[in-house]
């Protein structure tokens, strides 16, 4: 399937998150979705709205080097 490098970096980030392999986030969004809509554009728009809300966790979380006593 044609995509994006950068959709596919983003994919393979929100896969990690979810600890799941790339596969399985693909499988996964293509059984999810209307088959009126195209599996690239459904993974396009995955990566779209999920993508900002895991980044907006990962800023929430302290790094080990900001936690002070």
């Amino acid at each position: 399937m044609a995509l994006e490098a950068e959709f596919w970096q983003a994919l393979t980030q929100l896969a990690a998150a979810r600890t799941q392999t790339l596969s399985a986030l693909v499988a996964e969004t293509d059984a999810g979705r209307d088959t009126s809509r195209p599996l690239a554009s459904a993974l396009r728009v995955l990566a779209l709205r999920e993508l900002p809300r895991l980044a907006n966790e990962v800023a929430r979380v302290p790094q080990d080097d900001q936690v002070r006593p």
